[in-house]
């Protein structure tokens, strides 16, 4: 997403590559991953499109950790509370206490 985020790697004046990004739940099933310790994220403000359906995946999902751009707390919040993960922001990442409903 050109313009986002407070890192890169590539020169200021270097032209921009698109990159493909895919949702937690297709990443998983492709790479046959049922269960998942930690997931840590920084995607520049792609969160909606990275965390769409999370619903899917939430109860294989113990712990998550990332930063969170462009106004996106609300979204956040909302995804991991409704999935009854507990929600604290420190100094611009999110962090969510340990999933009661991961499934072993």
């Amino acid at each position: 997403i050109k313009g986002r985020g407070g890192h890169q790697l590539a020169e200021v004046n270097s032209d921009y590559q698109d990159v493909k990004i895919k949702k937690l739940e297709t990443f998983m099933k492709e790479n046959r991953i049922n269960k998942v310790d930690v997931i840590k994220f920084d995607v520049e403000g792609a969160e909606q499109a990275v965390f769409t359906d999370f619903d899917n995946i939430a109860h294989r999902v113990r712990f998550c950790i990332g930063e969170v751009h462009d106004g996106l707390e609300d979204f956040m919040t909302k995804v991991f509370e409704r999935n009854e993960f507990k929600v604290e922001f420190h100094k611009g990442n999110i962090i969510t206490d340990l999933n009661t409903k991961w499934e072993l």
